[in-house]
């Protein structure tokens, strides 16, 4: 559904940001704060927090995983990043989802509700 990169630092602190932006609030207070009356887009943590929130309040099952140490170095995590996105436009003929500011995200549901990948 998405796919990033960090450093051994970053990572907690990304999947903190994660886990609290897509329990605190549901994904319309993020992504309709406007129609909310709010004057400003509230923090959400990582912007792909409420996403993940509408996927699994469809009902699709989420589960978030790394891989530790494995790319020390920036531009090995953002080559191994660039695989691994190009791996599944290759096999789904699509980017993840959630990818991209969560365009995808819409079409994606739509897709599982009528039973396609």
């Amino acid at each position: 559904m998405y796919v990033g990169e960090t450093d051994q630092e970053g990572r907690w602190a990304r999947l903190d940001d994660l886990a609290r932006g897509r329990n605190r609030h549901p994904p319309s207070y993020y992504l309709d704060w406007r129609a909310a009356g709010l004057s400003k887009r509230p923090h959400r943590g990582h912007y792909s927090a409420p996403y993940f929130r509408m996927c699994e309040d469809a009902g699709r099952h989420v589960e978030v995983s790394w891989a530790l140490e494995e790319y020390p170095d920036k531009h090995e995590r953002k080559a191994a990043e660039a695989r691994l996105l190009g791996l599944h436009r290759e096999a789904t003929g699509v980017a993840p989802p959630i990818q991209h500011g969560g365009r995808e995200v819409a079409a994606y549901l739509a897709r599982r509700a009528r039973g396609r990948k």
